[in-house]
């Protein structure tokens, strides 16, 4: 059997403005989003915040849209990078955008 299903949720504000890479006739948006979340603990409420690096191909009206700050809602899918550096193995977790609702 199969578990070809990897499909993330993630809601939050941009970070910074959308780096954009150009790549034959993509435009390819690359940015980081905050989640915040808010849990309460013995009758106290705490705020948690968790970044998550993103990127998607875009349309340019799209990419003039994602600015610093900007309430988006993202479905993606997670990849994982792996390098070597200095002997040592690296990996990294970044979305890969699928769909960007603007909220």
């Amino acid at each position: 059997m199969s578990t070809d299903f990897n499909k993330c949720i993630l809601e939050g504000r941009l970070t910074s403005d959308a780096e954009k890479i150009t790549v034959k006739d993509f435009i390819i948006a690359k940015f980081s989003i905050a989640c915040n979340k808010t849990k309460k603990i013995n009758n106290e409420y705490t705020d948690t915040v968790s970044f998550f690096d993103v990127t998607s191909i875009v349309s340019e009206k799209q990419l003039n849209f994602m600015k610093k700050g900007i309430h988006v809602l993202i479905e993606a899918e997670a990849k994982q990078n792996r390098w070597e550096a200095d002997g040592k193995t690296n990996s990294r977790i970044v979305f890969e955008a699928k769909t960007i609702k603007f909220l």
